[in-house]
């Protein structure tokens, strides 16, 4: 790689973490670094609320590094997870047009308007035995999200190279090579918990919850009457798991029953399904939750069958806390080969020239690779014109003679509000489906899977269901289904997901 320095800036709703590393001969360094905390209100849910507040925190932590200032302008920065979805699926091996299908798979799958959707995918090797088939990982996001962040660095004169994967970054900044076996790192954030499976051929599995540490937190703070801010610190003080009276410790415990429960199910899922790399045999605790005292031995007491450790007791390079970790990943991706086919949204085209993986690059938001795409929508654009024009024409002539005092503007339409089908219209379609009628579940994704409009995904979102979900089905088209929604909306899922229910 052509960079001698990198910085790897970490933002979360609550603290900001910098890393700079230095490309020498024959090593990697950490030359600087810094940390600071942020307000609540200043980022919400990766969002940025107060552009000058955060401009300002990340300025003084540049300026006022550990070693001096840092005046490198290159940078990787890791996006924010409530804005990035993941999926993996299978494509035929002999399929025609890679880029178009994996196109197709993302607007199925991504709760995101085509024109709003940014994508990046690669192929991961040794999946399966079956030559038939591809396994792809695809990593989405929105255009307007990437653009905000790019905007907000130029704003502060810095240039950020790549928009990484926090996940990515995380594993990168504990681990130098790809594991032997698989191992789970649980990163548990204060918005979500990340389940992801590392192999030997990289990240193949990765799945969310909601189950984060601000919902911990809360449900504590109704059990134990205390506000927010008294609950986090003592959390951090004092061993939840023995230091609660018996009823407030069943509380505590309950919260984190769901938690456990999750990660057995992925744990089976993954077992189940990923055979040739072996069964999961390390757990690793991440994230501002794992901080939390005595959660180490809760797990281990779940997961006799598994090693688990935490983050912190993980080998590695650097003298620096945790916290760190995920900006020393998002810094060292750009020096070494090992890491530079993990996927990533790429702001500088240049480094497309120094990868060979032209899958990796396929990113509608840069313009990468999208020739194909030009080509099969040519005709379509000249028509386009053609109509726009001729209208225009039209409108013109409709119009001209009037006064403009006699024309009504219309500013905005209200949307037309989503139908509520009446429970009783339900039953009659369910009378009138029967002997047909069967019923489906939603299979395990990875995500929720989109309910749309129509039968086809140009059509309008207009929620999505889990997981799992059963759900009768009252029409089938074209590889869709319709079925009715717990709150009663009538609507179509992608039957591809969806397996039947055998009663």
């Amino acid at each position: 790689m052509h960079y001698k320095k990198i910085v790897g800036i970490d933002i979360s709703d609550f603290s900001v973490e910098i890393v700079e590393m230095e490309k020498g001969e024959d090593t990697v360094e950490i030359v600087n670094f810094n940390r600071v905390l942020l307000e609540k209100g200043v980022v919400e849910k990766g969002k940025i609320k107060n552009k000058a507040k955060l401009r300002k925190e990340i300025s003084i932590a540049l300026a006022q590094a550990k070693n001096g200032p840092i005046n490198t302008k290159d940078i990787v920065f890791a996006l924010p997870d409530n804005f990035l979805y993941t999926h993996f699926f299978e494509v035929a091996s002999d399929i025609g047009d890679l880029n178009r299908e994996v196109f197709n798979e993302a607007v199925k799958i991504v709760p995101l308007p085509k024109k709003n959707l940014a994508f990046v995918y690669k192929k991961i090797d040794l999946f399966s035995t079956d030559k038939e088939k591809i396994q792809i990982f695809l990593a989405a996001t929105d255009k307007s999200c990437l653009k905000e962040w790019q905007n907000f660095f130029y704003s502060l004169k810095l240039s950020p190279i790549v928009f990484d994967i926090e996940v990515l970054a995380l594993f990168r900044g504990i681990y130098n090579n790809l594991p032997k076996e698989p191992i789970c790192l649980l990163d548990m954030g204060a918005n979500s918990i990340n389940f992801a499976v590392f192999t030997n051929a990289g990240l193949i599995y990765n799945y969310q919850t909601q189950y984060g540490g601000n919902y911990i937190t809360e449900k504590l703070a109704q059990s134990l009457r205390f506000d927010y801010e008294k609950i986090e610190k003592y959390k951090k003080k004092n061993n939840l798991f023995l230091s609660l009276r018996k009823e407030e410790r069943g509380v505590l415990e309950n919260v984190f029953t769901h938690i456990i429960e999750e990660v057995k199910r992925n744990i089976a899922y993954f077992n189940k399904n990923y055979t040739g790399f072996g069964k999961i045999k390390q757990l690793v605790l991440a994230g501002g939750v794992s901080e939390t005292k005595g959660i180490l031995d809760f797990f281990q007491k779940n997961f006799q069958k598994n090693k688990v450790i935490l983050v912190k007791d993980c080998k590695k390079d650097s003298n620096l806390e945790p916290v760190y970790f995920e900006a020393i990943g998002l810094a060292k991706r750009l020096f070494s080969e090992r890491w530079e086919n993990d996927l990533a949204f790429f702001v500088k085209n240049d480094l497309a020239k120094i990868n060979k993986n032209k899958e990796l690059f396929y990113n509608i938001y840069n313009k990468i690779n999208i020739k194909r795409f030009k080509e099969n929508i040519n005709f379509k654009l000249i028509l386009l014109i053609f109509l726009t024009i001729t209208a225009s024409i039209l409108f013109i002539k409709a119009f001209s003679a009037n006064p403009a005092n006699d024309m009504e503007i219309i500013n905005e339409v209200p949307a037309a509000k989503e139908r509520q089908v009446p429970r009783k219209e339900i039953e009659e379609i369910v009378k009138s489906a029967q002997g047909t009628s069967k019923k489906i579940k939603v299979k395990e994704i990875g995500s929720n899977l989109n309910v749309r409009k129509g039968a086809g995904s140009e059509y309008a979102i207009i929620g999505s269901i889990a997981p799992r979900a059963v759900h009768e089905i009252f029409k089938e088209e074209n590889g869709w289904y319709k079925i009715v929604t717990k709150d009663n909306q009538e609507g179509w899922i992608y039957a591809k997901y969806t397996e039947e229910v055998l009663e």
